[in-house]
Formats: C-alpha cells, sequence, structure tokens
C-alpha cells in the first residue's frame, strides 16, 4: 500500500477528487507531508506488529523503504520527484511509532 501510494503518477491523485469532500482535503497545502507522516507510521508499527523488531532495525528498514521510494520517484517518469522534505516527514512518522512503542514496552514492563 505505502509503495502504492507513494509511486502512483500524480494524476492518479486527481482521479481521487470525485469522491464527496476529498477534493477539499487533498488541496490542503503540504497534506502529502501528513500522509507520508502518517503512512510511515503505520508501517513502522506493522512491521513491530508483524516481527517483534524492537531495535534500531526498526528506525533503519522504514527509512530505507522511505529512502528507495523517493529515489524511484525521482527516475521513474510518472511526474513525481525527489524531496528531502517527504523523507524529513517519512522519518517523523518512523520515529515517533519508534518512541510510542518504546514507551508502550516501558510501560508493560514496569507497571505494577
Amino acid at each position: 500500500m505505502v509503495f502504492y501510494l507513494t509511486l502512483m503518477p500524480s494524476d492518479g491523485f486527481n482521479k481521487l477528487n470525485k469522491y464527496r469532500g476529498l477534493s477539499r482535503f487533498i488541496q490542503i497545502e503540504n497534506i502529502d507531508k501528513v500522509v507520508h507522516y502518517g503512512l510511515f507510521f503505520c508501517l513502522s508499527m506493522l512491521l513491530y506488529q508483524a516481527y517483534r523488531i524492537r531495535s534500531w532495525y526498526l528506525i533503519l528498514i522504514p527509512f530505507a523503504i522511505s529512502f528507495l521510494i523517493e529515489v524511484l520517484q525521482g527516475v521513474l517518469p510518472f511526474n513525481r520527484s525527489y524531496d528531502v522534505w517527504d523523507l524529513a516527514a517519512n522519518l517523523s512518522g518512523i520515529v515517533t511509532a519508534y518512541f510510542v512503542i518504546q514507551l508502550v514496552l516501558y510501560y508493560k514492563k514496569n507497571r505494577s
């Protein structure tokens, strides 16, 4: 899902305008950064749930995927481009998920 949404041709977003209310949402300035944050937050949470990764790999693996996607956006002919701010939004979602997971683990370990 992450690959599909981040590598979708830019004209694919115009097709989403047919859904009621979604066109106003899409037109919000920098909404794509919020979407990137959310996608990579969810990806990190799902990686933890599926593989129980607790180390720095929980940051490294999603960030490597994020970097690969940004490079592909710059190379593939889908009218998309490499954006360092997308990478920053992705990393923010990844790090937030990492700290949420660490807090939950800490709470579970130390509750009395």
